[in-house]
This record gives structure tokens, C-alpha cells and sequence, in this order.
């Protein structure tokens, strides 16, 4: 067999079983407002998380970290199909730490959570 038929047969075969990775990257979050750990002045009217592939919202809270136990309620639509931007309203809060706790299932089948601490210090 022919050294240049041989290279181009390997790398032929090569790039093939490569291909099927690609499609394989799970989905994760790449940007959020308000971003971890950040401190705000005021709260604001929205929250958004970006995510780097289409993915489902299966779950999100917002807790405050200063009343432990304390939900607020939010009402995001977990129905909703699968997107890679979810922009969620939020009701106006006082100063004080707050945690956003989220879900979800990418269009793999990769199920995800995460959690976002913040602060709003009112000034």
C-alpha cells in the first residue's frame, strides 16, 4: 500500500472519530447578572443567565442569605423551551446577601446546577 494512501486513509479515520466530540460538549453557564460575588447598589429589576449551549430552566430560587430559609418568590417559566439566554424578573429587594440557586437540563441530557451569591448594599 501506497505511504501516501496510508496517511490519508489514518487521517480520514482520524477526523471521523474526532467529529462525535464536538457534539458531546456539555452545556455550562458563561455569563450571569448580577455576576458571583458582586455587589450592587440597588437590586436589580432582572436577572439573566447565559449559557454557552440551548439548555432548559428546571428549577430557581432567590434566597436570602441573611434571613436563612427565607424564598423570594419569583415566578420564572419553567416551561419554557430550551434557549441559551433566560432573562428572569425579580421583585425589588433591600440591601442585604442574596443567593440565586438554578437548574437545568441541556438538550444532551446533561442536568446542571449552580448557584449565584450576591450582594445589594444600598448605596
Amino acid at each position: 500500500m501506497n505511504v501516501k494512501l496510508l496517511l490519508l486513509t489514518f487521517s480520514v479515520a482520524a477526523s471521523a472519530m474526532l467529529l462525535p466530540l464536538s457534539g458531546m460538549a456539555h452545556s455550562m453557564l458563561t455569563k450571569s447578572s448580577p455576576a458571583k460575588d458582586e455587589v450592587l447598589k440597588t437590586m436589580p429589576k432582572q436577572v439573566t443567565l447565559e449559557f454557552n449551549h440551548p439548555t432548559r430552566l428546571t428549577q430557581f430560587k432567590l434566597v436570602s442569605l441573611d434571613q436563612p430559609g427565607t424564598e423570594i418568590a419569583v415566578k420564572p417559566d419553567l416551561k419554557a423551551a430550551t434557549m441559551t439566554t433566560f432573562v428572569i424578573p425579580v421583585p425589588a429587594l433591600a440591601k442585604g446577601k442574596y443567593q440565586l440557586k438554578w437548574a437545568t437540563l441541556a438538550e444532551d441530557g446533561h442536568a446542571m446546577t449552580g448557584s449565584l451569591p450576591f450582594a445589594v448594599s444600598g448605596q
